[in-house]
């Protein structure tokens, strides 16, 4: 029964794809008819992501993955208002658009006139990628993963009810609570640290996965329009750049298209043709007298 639970969350995901393709060659008005099937779908898949039980981590990132989706489509549909450009191929370009949150891919081209992927061309995007991966991953499991449990020796006293509570311990209160030993210390510096590392190494490898699957196997997209999710750790020697140089921006442009319409909208502040402006590059707006 289990495996067939498991089937859910991607079932309600494809219901909610299926629902975009249908919306974004749609007027305004047609779009939001359509919202309830396209989010509701996508708030149950989310819902039901614990269900996704097969492999450690996996609801989590179906949760993540599921949250991004919802931006994104949001971004496109209604904050942006993106057509597919009537100069390229439909399907093409409507997969460009759905399978594109950083807004990185070009809108497509026709089959017949993209650019043929050599096999030395995909060979070494494979091998790069691969390897990189398998790196990382040995890297966690020979390396970092036994140094950890060596070090801390977790016991499940660590992770007791008792030791949830942590800044209030700190006040001068009465409460009932153990006191605050080093050892508590050290791991919530840790963990808060660690979990960088974890979430590079998941989402680096999904974004491989995905990459070779759309790039080498069923050939839609260029090698190009698959870049690495991060930058380099070098560049990130501050809070800011951390954010903005090394962490993945699979959220940026949606944000940015949202907090666009909030700003201009509820605070009334006027920004200029360009900010609103969608960063698709060939996309065309619509706007809500298309609905007319």
């Amino acid at each position: 029964m289990m495996p067939l639970m498991s089937l859910i969350p991607p079932a309600f995901f494809a219901f909610s794809s299926a629902s975009f393709w249908i919306a974004i060659h749609l007027p305004y008005r047609g779009r939001l008819y359509v919202s309830p099937l396209l989010f509701g779908s996508a708030i149950l898949s989310l819902h039901t992501s614990p269900y996704l039980t097969w492999l450690t981590g996996m609801n989590v990132l179906w949760a993540l993955f599921t949250c991004i989706w919802i931006q994104h489509a949001a971004a496109v549909i209604y904050f942006n208002q993106l057509r597919v450009p009537r100069t390229s191929s439909s399907w093409l370009a409507t997969y460009k658009i759905w399978n594109n949150p950083q807004r990185r891919m070009s809108p497509g081209l026709p089959p017949q006139n993209k650019r043929a992927i050599t096999f030395p061309g995909r060979a070494s995007f494979t091998f790069y990628r691969i390897t990189r991966i398998i790196l990382c991953w040995a890297l966690q499991f020979i390396i970092i993963r036994p140094l950890i449990l060596l070090h801390f020796n977790y016991t499940a006293q660590d992770f007791a009810p008792s030791r949830k509570v942590f800044f209030r311990q700190l006040l001068p209160l009465p409460n009932n609570h153990p006191p605050i030993t080093f050892r508590e210390v050290e791991i919530r510096l840790f963990l808060s640290i660690y979990w960088i590392w974890i979430a590079y190494i998941m989402l680096n490898l999904c974004n491989t996965l995905l990459s070779i699957l759309f790039t080498v196997i069923i050939r839609l997209d260029d090698s190009n329009e698959w870049q690495p999710l991060f930058g380099s750790p070098l560049e990130a020697y501050s809070i800011s750049r951390f954010w903005t140089k090394f962490w993945h921006r699979l959220t940026v442009s949606s944000c940015a298209s949202s907090g666009t319409q909030v700003t201009s909208r509820l605070i009334g502040r006027h920004l200029d043709a360009k900010a609103r402006k969608s960063s698709w590059p060939s996309g065309r707006s619509c706007s809500p007298d298309c609905a007319m």
